[in-house]
């Protein structure tokens, strides 16, 4: 869950992206555990993201670890580009601020690297979710051409060669390739071919929704009113700077709002229940505009429930904010 008092994803959120990105980063389990420990040493309400505490500390926090292996963690940690170190000349962890220029010196353990590369990292933790679900989808699809295989023929040698690859780990390629050698009485597409697109649920688990037979593409324009994507991208650069790819469709801009929100602080139920207040459209459009105002929300997750969710949410409609915003910005 994130905080509302925070516009920064806190410590869990990173650390499930991380942890789901893990296979692409390149990162051991020990070394996640300990840029964990380094991310509790952070207050929530700060204007850096530099660790100060000692390696006594740290490594109290990762359950007694030798000051040898805490020392090769945070190397791997700064060869990943999540850390940069910035040693004192006493090898001390500390700030020596000037007040008349306004500014500070930090010796410690940086990690805003890492803060840097969180919308990377939601892009590195999708596309693994994606490759988990393909392999799942052919594993599955693997089986049940094995089991019409054997039905047809409780004698075939493809199908029963074929079984003991279930026992392994294999890739896309691997069980497509087996696929390939099963015989053709056994197809399982035809399947996947009639069923209808599952609909995506807009609401918690536990609530049934109605049926949809139109695409998401048809819902969102039949639902909302046009909407100009260039006037969009103008109105509201900040967004589109994070975006990894062109936004050129509604469905784009509903996508890459889904991917700003844990970075802005918002967790899944409330955007969830965004989406059921106003639709998927309006409420991807809302975080936009919330990027757009920028400093001006000190409470991303407060402002966006009481845009959306809140008692003055009726009748509120993003999209002529921006326009508005967009008509009044000086040319």
């Amino acid at each position: 869950m994130l905080s509302a008092d925070n516009a920064l994803p806190d410590r869990f959120t990173i650390m499930d992206l991380v942890r789901r990105a893990a296979p692409r980063i390149g990162l051991k389990a020990p070394v996640i555990a300990t840029l964990d420990a380094l991310l509790s040493c952070l207050p929530p309400r700060r204007s850096h993201h530099v660790v100060f505490a000692s390696n006594q500390t740290l490594a109290f926090r990762r359950d007694g670890i030798s000051d040898r292996t805490l020392r090769r963690h945070f190397a791997l940690l700064e060869e990943a580009g999540f850390l940069t170190r910035h040693d004192s000349p006493n090898g001390k962890r500390f700030t020596r601020h000037d007040r008349d220029a306004g500014i500070a010196l930090r010796f410690g353990l940086d990690l805003a690297p890492l803060f840097g590369r969180l919308a990377e990292l939601t892009a590195q933790a999708a596309a693994v979710t994606r490759q988990a679900e393909r392999l799942a989808y052919l594993r599955m699809k693997l089986r049940a051409a094995i089991a019409r295989a054997l039905a047809h023929d409780p004698a075939d040698a493809a199908a029963l060669a074929a079984q003991p690859a279930l026992r392994r780990k294999l890739t896309a390629e691997e069980l497509a390739a087996i696929l390939d050698t099963l015989p053709r009485h056994a197809p399982v597409d035809t399947l996947a071919e009639r069923a209808a697109p599952e609909p995506e649920m807009s609401a918690t688990d536990g609530q049934n929704v109605r049926h949809h037979q139109k695409s998401k593409e048809e819902i969102i324009e039949k639902e909302n009113p046009p909407l100009n994507i260039p006037v969009l991208l103008d109105a509201c650069p900040e967004a589109a700077e994070f975006a990894a790819n062109p936004i050129a469709t509604p469905t784009d801009v509903i996508r890459h709002a889904v991917t700003l929100a844990p970075m802005m602080g918002i967790d899944r139920p409330a955007y969830h229940a965004a989406e059921n207040r106003l639709g998927a459209l309006p409420t991807a459009l809302t975080i936009w505009l919330i990027l757009r105002l920028g400093d001006k929300v000190q409470r991303s997750g407060a402002y966006f429930r009481a845009l959306t969710t809140g008692k003055r949410s009726a009748g509120f409609d993003p999209w002529s904010v921006i326009l508005r915003m967009h008509r009044s910005a000086p040319a």
